[in-house]
């Protein structure tokens, strides 16, 4: 399925590109909208940009080389290409996040919309990340350092998929 998204809003379930160069992209899913901002995955396929994307060809099964929770404006002027839809599977991935500082007694965990929350085990402050929003000019220069065409800097190391206890796993769907 194609879209034109010059100008609309990206939304949960949109598969869409996230430009190497000017002729190729890598895939990626915005698996769920939060306020103004976005979580997305991108994975480790490259496509070309401007040539027909065959949906059969996209494997979400693999677990994605960057995620991370973003803001939309890379959409608005179509720099990054919505080219079709499918389940972004936020049980799989929707991350918990931890908050609070242990030293306090106030360390917490929320689920990935923060309506629910309860107090971080040492184990949770281990494994369960901040709530940190990217640039999405930080992931297309992931992207193009992931494709050889840019350094690769430690801040990159930061958004790469990590699997963690997930906003379902701890607090249910």
């Amino acid at each position: 399925m194609k879209k034109n998204n010059a100008g609309n809003a990206a939304k949960a379930g949109d598969v869409f590109l996230i430009p190497a160069d000017s002729t190729r992209g890598y895939l990626s899913v915005v698996v769920a909208e939060r306020n103004a901002s976005l979580y997305v995955l991108v994975y480790d396929q490259v496509v070309p940009w401007n040539g027909e994307e065959n949906a059969h060809d996209w494997n979400f099964q693999v677990d994605p080389l960057f995620a991370a929770l973003t803001f939309d404006a890379r959409f608005h002027h179509g720099d990054w290409k919505i080219i079709g839809q499918t389940n972004p599977e936020p049980d799989r991935f929707l991350p918990a996040f931890c908050y609070g500082s242990p030293e306090t007694g106030g360390a917490r965990i929320s689920n990935f919309t923060g309506t629910t929350s309860r107090s971080a085990s040492p184990a949770d402050i281990q494994t369960i990340r901040p709530e940190v929003y990217r640039s999405p000019m930080l992931l297309e220069r992931a992207v193009r350092a992931q494709a050889g065409l840019e350094s690769w800097y430690p801040v990159f190391d930061e958004i790469r998929y990590a699997k963690t206890p997930t906003s379902a796993d701890l607090f249910g769907s």
